[in-house]
């Protein structure tokens, strides 16, 4: 019945536009009340006069001659409604083509969901691997070579495995993580899924204290509590590296596949200065010994330090 009466409704738009007299500046009767003026119109529906104009000049509203003006009734619902197809995503010329085309209204809405579906998921798609970039602190690199793959298929390929979207459980987790380390955490805020979701984590947390690779977790920040000991020795010394070494073995263990001394440095090492990983040991350590550390790391991969590192990933010309 609803839509109906909105179809009904703007039928009446054009009705009404077409027999509106010129002569604004009329006070509107409306019983024993006066019409709305433009300072009701803005508090109450929040809408500005600009914004009326605009309407106006969409034929949506009757055009003012320019006079003192007041709204009735019918120029305060057809606000409203205008209001309601803007909060839907739709735009002037697309609400003023439903007015003027008599468009199918159910139809119309259905085509907006698709499109605004169809905006979400590459919203998400975006929000997802701007995410992967800000928690990793890292690009994803350029191709070897320029001109083997234009940037539209670099990108495509890069919206779709470098996107912690991809990754449930880690975008889950990552999301508990940051509400309970907030400074205004309150648990009581918390909705009933985030709890459900709080008490697994806390679950697997305990089941990993049996865990090979938790265990190794902990030996990973002995050792690096070790390597800031050594800061006086340098990034190259025997101790530093033997340390850095029997991080890359816990890596490799901890880790399911293949992971190169190359990829160790470059990608493990930058846990230590980029993205919001980096900020939990910067604040534990201090952002001289995470630049101790990656160095470190860089050393072990072959590279004279951690800018070495940064230099060698622009592309080749």
């Amino acid at each position: 019945i609803y839509f109906s009466l909105i179809n009904i409704f703007f039928k009446k738009i054009k009705k009404t536009i077409a027999l509106f007299q010129e002569q604004c500046s009329i006070m509107i009767s409306r019983g024993d009340n006066m019409g709305y003026q433009v300072k009701w119109v803005e508090e109450h529906l929040g809408i500005t006069r600009n914004s009326i104009r605009k309407y106006e000049a969409k034929g949506l509203m009757p055009k003012n001659n320019g006079l003192y003006r007041e709204y009735d009734d019918e120029d305060i619902e057809r606000l409203w409604v205008i209001k309601v197809f803007l909060g839907m995503g739709f735009k002037l010329d697309e609400i003023k083509n439903m007015v003027e085309e008599n468009l199918d209204f159910i139809s119309i809405v259905k085509g907006k969901i698709k499109d605004l579906e169809s905006k979400l998921n590459e919203t998400n798609r975006s929000l997802g691997y701007a995410k992967q970039i800000a928690y990793s602190g890292r690009f994803p690199l350029f191709p070897k070579e320029l001109g083997k793959m234009t940037f539209k298929e670099f990108q495509e390929n890069a919206l779709e495995n470098f996107n912690i979207n991809d990754k449930p459980i880690i975008n889950d987790n990552i999301n508990i993580y940051n509400k309970i380390t907030s400074e205004d955490f309150d648990i009581n805020n918390l909705k009933e899924d985030e709890i459900g979701h709080l008490l697994k984590m806390l679950l697997d947390f305990s089941d990993m204290f049996n865990d090979k690779s938790f265990k190794k977790m902990l030996l990973i920040e002995q050792y690096e509590q070790e390597i800031i000991k050594r800061i006086s020795l340098g990034i190259d010394s025997i101790e530093v590296q033997t340390l850095v070494s029997l991080i890359y073995s816990a890596v490799v263990d901890i880790n399911e596949h293949e992971v190169t001394k190359q990829q160790f440095g470059r990608i493990y090492g930058s846990r230590y200065l980029y993205g919001i990983v980096s900020e939990k040991h910067i604040k534990k350590y201090g952002l001289k010994e995470c630049q101790f550390m990656a160095d470190a790391f860089a050393v072990f991969a072959g590279y004279k330090n951690n800018e070495d590192i940064e230099n060698s990933i622009l592309p080749k010309h």
